[in-house]
């Protein structure tokens, strides 16, 4: 359609990337997307909300501990399109994509109906769109996780359904039933279907469904963020944190040469690739990471020491993970929390750690000042 002036228009560019596989699931593929150049649009003009829920990785972890507590199928499920069903409340124009713009019509914009990937509300729309249709087809949604959803009529095995953006889980005592719900979903969304569950949000689910166990490691994302910082033939260690490392604001950098050293390190970036792999199933690691993430401001060497010195555990225990299995008659839910005394040297504030067991198997921890 033309211009109509005075009206915000959004830009658009190709994106291009080559998608890592799931080993015996599928191989990895290159992938071509057009994006909006959201951030050029404007708050209460091109959009109002943009909050959008996802499934927290305490109800993830909890659903595996189902699995594997009762011995139930896991089936995984992903949206080839995520963000495109999902209809738009705002007027938004956009401007013609690179390579497709149509000869005699170079002045015309187009006049979006639906959201595009790039958009700052096209998650929410996505989440709405979806939440609407899994009621539709007899859903119900949790009060406490706005992403999970059950389905359980009277005398009928019930089925659990968990989504993250375009991630979703599916787990029920009964295969038919999976099968079912996964026919429904490709009625309303272009979906592909990924069989048993092997990997989501980068943890990687090994079953023995004989013994009834289920494990929960990161080797092949920590490998690469070894790889990215140098450090994968690091010499190993064997505790998250030493003894001999008190952090504290006095270690920070004096002279211009130790603040010029530490502005060229990745400090922030190692912090935070550690702390994911913490979040999802890395309790050994809550520790640690609370010590060294305190000290963001302002870096000094003996940080990086201690960061290091984190990176070299995890080249050790690479392997690492949560163990999920039946382990009989234990109590449903049982927590543990504990605090040290005065332990910040300077704040002399407590560090509280906390954990919570459902059928006796870890699902939620936390160590923090």
């Amino acid at each position: 359609m033309d211009y109509p002036k005075g009206k915000s228009l959004v830009g658009c560019k190709w994106l291009f990337k080559r998608k890592e596989g799931i080993e015996g699931v599928q191989s990895g593929r290159f992938k071509s997307r057009l994006v909006a150049r959201g951030f050029t649009q404007k708050e209460r003009v091109d959009f109002v909300e943009i909050f959008s829920f996802m499934v927290k990785r305490c109800s993830i972890r909890v659903l595996l501990d189902m699995v594997a507590h009762f011995d139930i199928e896991l089936e995984q499920m992903d949206v080839k399109t995520t963000f495109l069903p999902g209809k738009l409340d705002e007027t938004i124009y956009m401007k013609q994509p690179t390579g497709f713009v149509k000869k005699g019509y170079e002045q015309k914009v187009y006049l979006l109906n639906r959201s595009l990937y790039g958009l700052k509300q096209s998650p929410r729309m996505w989440y709405r769109c979806f939440e609407d249709y899994v009621i539709k087809i007899g859903f119900s949604g949790s009060a406490y996780d706005y992403c999970v959803y059950w389905k359980c009529h009277k005398n009928e095995k019930p089925i659990y359904l968990l989504l993250y953006v375009d991630d979703m889980l599916l787990a029920s005592q009964s295969i038919t039933k999976i099968a079912r719900v996964k026919r429904l979903l490709n009625l309303e969304f272009e979906m592909k279907d990924l069989g048993h569950a092997k990997k989501i949000l980068g943890i990687e689910i090994t079953r023995n469904r004989k013994e009834k166990v289920l494990y929960l490691s990161q080797v092949d994302y920590l490998k690469r963020v070894l790889e990215r910082f140098n450090l994968k033939g690091a010499k190993s260690v064997t505790t998250p944190l030493a003894q001999h490392f008190k952090l504290s604001k006095e270690q920070e950098p004096k002279s211009d040469e130790d603040i010029a050293y530490m502005q060229k390190v990745p400090y922030a970036s190692v912090v935070g690739s550690i702390m994911y792999s913490m979040v999802c199933c890395r309790p050994d690691l809550s520790y640690s990471i609370s010590e060294v993430s305190r000290f963001m401001a302002n870096l000094g060497k003996r940080y990086w020491e201690a960061a290091k010195w984190v990176l070299r555990y995890i080249f050790g225990t690479i392997d690492v993970g949560l163990k999920y299995a039946n382990r009989g008659e234990v109590p449903i839910t049982e927590g543990y929390v504990d605090s040290d005394f005065a332990g910040s040297i300077d704040t002399r504030k407590s560090t509280t750690g906390y954990a919570f067991k459902v059928f006796g198997n870890l699902v939620s921890w936390r160590a923090n000042l």
